[in-house]
């Protein structure tokens, strides 16, 4: 059938309504996705608001008020998975949408990226080692012909280094209290009282003594995922540069920005996923994990 109707009609009337479509989709993911990646960094922002400060380890005099505690009660790790896991399920559909590759997500998608209704067509179930991230499955669609949105670009960077940030700060809270382990709380402390991560196998709720261990397990994985994800995306704006003739003055390079940022948000993410090990591998030598 379609051999017949390339002979009776012109190729390019038979294409062009195809090509229309897809740059239609396309532009229709990429909206969804720059819609999910704002909202995302709200909601990011928000959390890092509830962050206890680092002056909470600090000795207060008994009556010092402490109602300006109050709104730190309410920060949640489980939130923070949550908001860990949403960033790794929009990745590979951003790298496909503006790149025209794709990488396994080695995670199952959250209902972020399932509401939204943008696919992320990947079958976790072939990937060999979860916790090696983006590297191990990737693959080129068709050869984009027009450069990728710079401004897409700066935004998922910004949403990963506001969370990057987030984890900056937990690790400083972390350090102390390994530092102080055993030593009765400060007063800021135990008005806080931050909750255990909660974790649930079907109907079973496991102990704290076992979420912990767990918890600080997956976040080495988010953070693994995360440092090469942001790898990727580095290669891929370099892969920009290569492909482009070099006549344009570096005053004028229009993906100097979007380098410079992808370059930093790689070596932080790299950073943070080492920090992360670290960390889970001092708590195992100290018996906290154990």
């Amino acid at each position: 059938m379609i051999f017949q109707r390339l002979a009776s009609q012109n190729l390019w009337e038979i294409l062009f309504p195809l090509l229309g479509d897809m740059h239609s989709n396309l532009c229709s993911i990429q909206s969804q996705l720059v819609r999910l990646l704002s909202d995302l960094s709200v909601r990011i922002y928000d959390h890092s608001t509830l962050m206890p400060p680092q002056s909470i380890h600090d000795p207060v005099p008994a009556d010092t008020d402490r109602s300006c505690l109050q709104k730190y009660t309410k920060y949640s790790i489980d939130e923070l998975f949550q908001l860990t896991q949403d960033l790794i399920d929009v990745y590979p559909s951003f790298l496909d949408a503006l790149f025209g590759i794709q990488v396994s997500s080695a995670s199952t998608p959250s209902s972020m990226t399932d509401s939204s209704g943008i696919s992320n067509d990947t079958d976790t179930s072939t990937s060999p080692n979860p916790t090696s991230g983006a590297g191990n499955m990737r693959s080129r669609g068709a050869t984009r012909k027009t450069p990728p949105d710079q401004s897409s670009i700066l935004l998922i960077l910004s949403v990963h280094l506001r969370l990057i940030g987030v984890y900056e700060e937990l690790f400083k809270h972390m350090a102390v209290c390994m530092d102080h382990k055993g030593e009765m709380l400060t007063p800021a402390q135990r008005e806080i009282n931050m909750a255990a991560p909660q974790l649930r196998m079907g109907s079973y709720k496991p102990p704290p003594s076992s979420a912990i261990p767990m918890a600080m397990l997956l976040f080495v994985q988010f953070s693994s995922q995360l440092s090469n994800y942001a790898a990727e995306l580095a290669a891929e704006i370099h892969e920009i540069d290569e492909g482009r003739p070099h006549v344009i003055g570096a005053k004028d390079d229009p993906n100097a920005l979007s380098r410079a940022a992808a370059e930093d948000v790689k070596k932080r993410a790299k950073n943070m996923a080492d920090e992360l090990s670290r960390i889970r591998n001092a708590m195992l030598n100290s018996g906290i994990l154990a």
